[in-house]
């Protein structure tokens, strides 16, 4: 199927009473948020595209049947089971998507676990000099989802769940270095943490922005979120990695991984790393240590160093102090200019007029001095008239 097919059939799914049903449900367990609402959405429907039909009608014939569900869900997990490419974890998170689904409708459904082998993934980190070969690409947006990650830690996700309030609020506070408050609903697990990017970053994010409020005067499906979906970030990502001709396994969370170790480069706190990389629970330091947000500023200023890849970016904001200041100086210094030209002016002018009347005086005013006069006489005569109807006016 191709990808419009698909995102209009998971439209209609997710429409269905079976589905809704089980959406409410999910908000009686622990993992209610919904980032594991999605989780378990798409392990649903990747089950009934194996079975070839919708919730509502698999729903029907399975509380017909008995044990129709324990037999379905037994197949489903073999055909997974059979599939190299399916890790454990993610074996893990189908098996646990069926539970739900027959939980939420109280189905007596019990189902053996599999081991599967891990599929290890030989991830090459990220080094200073290859994020300078990312940014370096002709890519506003790319540029700002590279930044972004590499120097607050977020997770693709929690950056795919940003919105234009939530930037223009960190911008209004206009604090470097920014901090951004990662939510609930979009953080991993639900624990909302707080984190911080560069001045160099947010020079980023403002012309991404730019950009972003240019493009969605044409779209017709708007949005508030100024990045795209998980998958689509992922699929920047790779394709940045393929321009800048990078070699080895690269993923998203490369970029994340990069900056838990500069951090940890900088500020030497393993506790407060923790909690800027958004692993707020864990142990027993972590959960006793609650340090302000000013703090954590504090903190992760030390790191500044090691997250600034733009030789000249570092100062741009004093920089820039520096250049207003020069600015209103100057401005201070022209306007101190234009007033004493118009003394010196006001002076010529007294000093000529009083040379004209000297010589209409002694009968030696030339065709120049005549000429002069007439211009006052009339500009004085304009006056006149124009208080006259000024005061006819009232």
């Amino acid at each position: 199927m191709k990808r419009e097919e698909v995102i209009d059939l998971y439209a209609r799914w997710d429409a269905t009473e079976a589905m809704q049903s089980f959406y409410k449900n999910l908000y009686g367990y622990k993992a209610k948020r919904r980032t594991s609402q999605r989780v378990y959405r798409i392990a649903m429907f990747g089950f009934f595209r194996w079975k070839g039909t919708d919730p509502d009608s698999w729903l029907a014939s399975a509380k017909a049947g008995p044990k129709a569900a324990q037999r379905d869900f037994e197949a489903y997990l073999d055909y997974l089971d059979k599939r190299p490419d399916i890790s454990e974890n993610a074996f893990s998170t189908y098996r646990a998507s069926l539970l739900k689904f027959a939980r939420a409708f109280e189905m007596d459904v019990r189902l053996r676990e599999v081991e599967k082998p891990a599929l290890k993934r030989d991830i090459s980190p990220l080094t200073p000099e290859e994020i300078k070969r990312l940014i370096a690409l002709p890519n506003v947006k790319g540029r700002a989802i590279i930044l972004l990650a590499a120097t607050s830690g977020m997770r693709v996700s929690e950056i795919a769940g940003l919105t234009e309030a939530d930037l223009h609020e960190i911008f209004e506070r206009n604090q470097e270095p920014y901090a951004v408050h990662v939510r609930d609903e979009t953080a991993k697990g639900g624990h909302g943490y707080w984190t911080f990017f560069t001045e160099e970053c947010a020079e980023a994010l403002r012309a991404h922005i730019q950009a972003w409020r240019i493009s969605m005067r044409t779209r017709k499906r708007k949005s508030d979120r100024v990045f795209l979906e998980r998958s689509a970030l992922e699929k920047i990502f790779k394709r940045l990695v393929a321009k800048a001709g990078l070699e080895g396994d690269r993923t998203f969370h490369s970029l994340r991984k990069f900056c838990r170790t500069q951090l940890e480069y900088g500020i030497r706190k393993e506790a407060i790393v923790e909690k800027i990389i958004g692993h707020n629970y864990g142990s027993l330091q972590q959960i006793y240590t609650a340090p302000s947000i000013e703090q954590l500023r504090s903190d992760y200023a030390q790191a500044l160093p090691n997250l600034t890849f733009s030789e000249t970016n570092g100062s741009t904001r004093a920089k820039v102090s520096g250049l207003e200041e020069d600015v209103e100086r100057l401005k201070a210094e022209n306007e101190d200019l234009r007033e004493e030209m118009r003394s010196i002016m006001d002076r010529f002018n007294r000093i000529a007029v009083e040379a004209r009347v000297r010589r209409f005086r002694r009968g030696e005013a030339t065709a120049a001095d005549l000429e002069f006069a007439r211009e006052e006489l009339d500009e004085l005569i304009r006056e006149r008239l124009k208080a006259k109807k000024g005061k006819a006016g009232r």
